[in-house]
């Protein structure tokens, strides 16, 4: 009888308790993710970047535009980079390297290397790290659009907004005023931007409709930047 008491009670005590509710997860910040992936490019000190342009093209040279351009960067001041451009439907390939203010360039139609102004090149990835934060810093209004893969990787995919001149220290003639959209793609677990679509009008010369795609690799790379001789 005693056993059969202890078991009638057991029987009642588990059947009163329930399972504990499962610990609430708090919504994701996007405005915190970007503020951390900031820090994190800001960090960089090396790494390799694609630019291409998924709609439209920015002008290089009066009838030279550009379709893509990929290199590596050694941060401060030192990058180097490969110009796809078309000039009336011709293709070529410009080789682009600077050295802290020097900064050289092949000639379109010799292939030779000639100094240019380093205001004369159409983007500045001499500091990309902390241009890249800089233009993160400034986005308005992110939310988050879907967690997701990207090549494999777990990634939160972000959107926001930013004015066209928050992209100058990226893109030298970046114009005013004008809204740009941005789509990151960020690493869940660091926060690094491996891919950012921009949409809209940065330079003047733009169509509303201009896609660009840019794609960054932060992980260590040999990179030794040298000038021309």
């Amino acid at each position: 009888m005693v056993l059969a008491g202890l078991l009638l009670a057991l029987a009642l005590f588990l059947g009163c308790t329930s399972p504990l509710p499962p610990t609430p997860v708090p919504p994701l910040d996007p405005q915190a993710v970007l503020l951390q992936a900031a820090e994190r490019v800001a960090a960089m000190d090396s790494g390799a970047f694609v630019l291409e342009h998924r709609t439209g093209a920015t002008v290089l040279l009066p009838g030279v535009e550009v379709t893509r351009v990929y290199g590596e960067v050694e941060i401060p001041g030192r990058f180097r980079m490969t110009v796809e451009a078309e000039a009336s439907g011709v293709y070529a390939e410009i080789q682009i390297a600077q050295v802290g203010e020097q900064a050289y360039m092949t000639n379109f139609i010799t292939g030779q290397w000639q100094p240019v102004p380093q205001e004369a090149l159409p983007f500045n990835f001499s500091d990309l790290g902390n241009t890249l934060a800089g233009i993160i810093r400034a986005v308005r209004a992110p939310v988050l659009v879907a967690t997701e893969e990207l090549n494999g990787v777990p990634s939160h995919r972000i959107r926001g907004q930013v004015k066209s001149e928050d992209m100058a220290g990226l893109v030298r003639a970046a114009a005013t005023g004008q809204d740009v959209d941005l789509e990151f793609w960020l690493d869940r677990d660091g926060s690094i931007p491996r891919q950012v679509l921009i949409t809209g009008r940065v330079v003047a010369a733009d169509a509303a409709d201009t896609v660009r795609l840019f794609t960054l690799d932060d992980r260590e790379v040999m990179v030794e930047v040298t000038l021309p001789r």
